[in-house]
């Protein structure tokens, strides 16, 4: 569990940080294990993505969602901005 959650924080570090680089986004002096701004193309929708040692949590202004550590196949960016988490099954983001 610990070697995975050390791949998988790793993992969205870069992505972000590639995110970030083309983008208006800053990370420098923020903490990868805290809130990160994001917005849902498909419903039009700000909130925030927490990253927690037992996975990653996204929250709207009406929904919450706990996507746990196990359930996360891959993370990375498309496109510059835009920043994917792909679960066992569908993709979310």
């Amino acid at each position: 569990f610990s070697l995975q959650c050390r791949q998988l924080y790793n993992a969205m570090k870069s992505a972000m940080e590639r995110a970030a680089s083309r983008g208006k986004y800053q990370t420098a002096g923020r903490d990868l294990g805290g809130e990160f701004p994001i917005h849902d193309v498909e419903r039009n929708e700000g909130g925030l993505l927490k990253v927690r040692i037992d996975g990653i949590q996204i929250q709207f202004v009406n929904s919450q969602e706990l996507i746990e550590l196990s359930n996360i196949k891959k993370c990375n960016t498309l496109g510059g901005n835009m920043f994917v988490i792909e679960e066992y099954g569908d993709f979310i983001i």
